[in-house]
């Protein structure tokens, strides 16, 4: 395969199993704040599950850098995607309350170490020209995923959510697993892991946290790095604003499964068509320009999502279409303009540093979100709106920062 073939193979190989993570995890990412009112949550509970899951994850933040670096990108991610997906999904097919809910979250939490090890296995032996690219694949392949969301729907719709969503569960939990066990099999550990294995082979864990805060605070003199993580602050922030949109479509808007879950199914498509169409002449552009389009894309949609009609089908694929694209870029150039903004030796400690501090900037998103769609269901709607824009403030910035260090001028812009 042309796109696979020139790509290294810590790169080439967990795109190519990325599937085995997206058949079944996507759909029941979906379907899951309608699992939760299935079983009896209410919408506090939802909102507080949420944000106790991310208060844990921000510990786990804190030890990513260090358990990456001590144990080797390859090994972490393989042990940690079978705890934070494999376990995590198997105890939400079981989950009969709040507590076994609460417990999968808390054990999912731990993606925060597995994310960092998964960018660093992906980048580091890829050329930075070709690392939008890797991104784009992944986000293209989780994408595409979202055209089984409907045939979820209509199991849901003949056997019901809870029984439906258990058996979901139970095979994202399998083939997550198996994904995991595969990967580790075909790639190796980077040059860049194995030079700072050995760097902290004799080290502690507590010697390699500090020399973790050591790295962060060396990296956040960066303009460039400060820019990118208020981004990936705010794009986290509203994802979990978002976790009622499911919820809203049936309770406000009136849509049964059967059409709310097309959306997911039509953005795939129209993420194929990004992808194999447009994505050759963003590549020509500068991943922070894409940025800046895509935040104004994000924007509209959301703008739009506020007067959205009940029950107009066409005005909602329109609507979720626009969002789908427009976070579709936006995911595939901030990977790519962090990783490439921090030198190879230090993407570990660098990538869990922004992740720590994206994590406890959102630890109130969760609670936020159950308690103004409790309030009002749209205001959180409002919210998502607000940050697009100012996220779009930043990328623009980012821009001008750039602009004038292709021109010799240095630290004189404020962040």
């Amino acid at each position: 395969m042309k796109l696979l073939s020139d790509l290294p193979r810590n790169a080439r190989y967990p795109v190519f199993f990325q599937p085995l993570w997206a058949l079944f995890s996507v759909t029941v990412l979906f379907y899951a704040p309608l699992y939760m009112k299935a079983v009896g949550l209410s919408d506090i509970e939802i909102g507080t599950i949420n944000t106790s899951t991310t208060f844990f994850a921000f510990f786990w933040h804190f030890l990513a850098g260090p358990i990456t670096n001590k144990m080797g990108r390859r090994k972490t991610i393989a042990i940690f995607d079978v705890i934070c997906w494999g376990i995590a999904m198997l105890v939400w097919a079981l989950a009969r309350n709040f507590w076994w809910f609460l417990a999968a979250g808390l054990i999912n939490s731990s993606v925060k170490v597995a994310a960092v090890s998964w960018n660093c296995l992906i980048s580091e032996d890829t050329p930075a020209n070709k690392r939008a690219r890797v991104f784009s694949l992944m986000y293209f392949i989780n994408s595409a995923a979202g055209l089984l969301i409907p045939v979820a729907g209509l199991f849901i719709s003949k056997y019901g959510t809870e029984p439906t969503m258990r058996v979901l569960y139970t095979l994202a939990g399998i083939t997550v697993s198996g994904m995991s066990v595969a990967r580790y099999h075909f790639t190796t550990e980077t040059r860049a892991g194995l030079e700072i294995m050995k760097k902290h082979g004799g080290q502690s864990l507590v010697q390699s946290f500090k020399s973790f805060i050591t790295t962060t605070l060396r990296v956040y003199r960066n303009r460039r790095v400060i820019l990118v993580t208020l981004v990936f602050v705010i794009t986290n922030f509203i994802a979990g604003l978002n976790f009622f949109q499911v919820i809203y479509f049936k309770e406000q808007l009136k849509y049964d499964e059967s059409v709310f879950s097309l959306t997911p199914a039509i953005n795939a498509l129209l993420n194929i068509l990004l992808f194999v169409f447009a994505m050759p002449y963003l590549r020509r552009m500068s991943e922070v320009k894409n940025l800046i389009f895509s935040l104004l894309a994000c924007a509209v949609g959301a703008l739009m999502f506020l007067f959205m009609p009940a029950y107009n089908p066409f005005i909602l694929f329109l609507t979720m279409g626009i969002l789908a694209a427009g976070n579709f870029i936006v995911s595939t150039n901030r990977d790519a303009v962090f990783m490439n903004s921090v030198d190879d030796d230090v993407k570990a400690d660098a990538f869990s540093a922004v992740l720590t501090i994206t994590t406890l900037s959102c630890v109130p998103a969760g609670y936020i979100a159950g308690w103004s769609y409790s309030l009002n269901p749209v205001y959180p709607f409002i919210i998502i709106l607000c940050l697009y824009a100012i996220a779009a403030v930043f990328a623009v910035m980012l821009a001008v920062d750039d602009k004038c260090r292709t021109a010799g001028i240095k630290d004189q812009l404020p962040v």
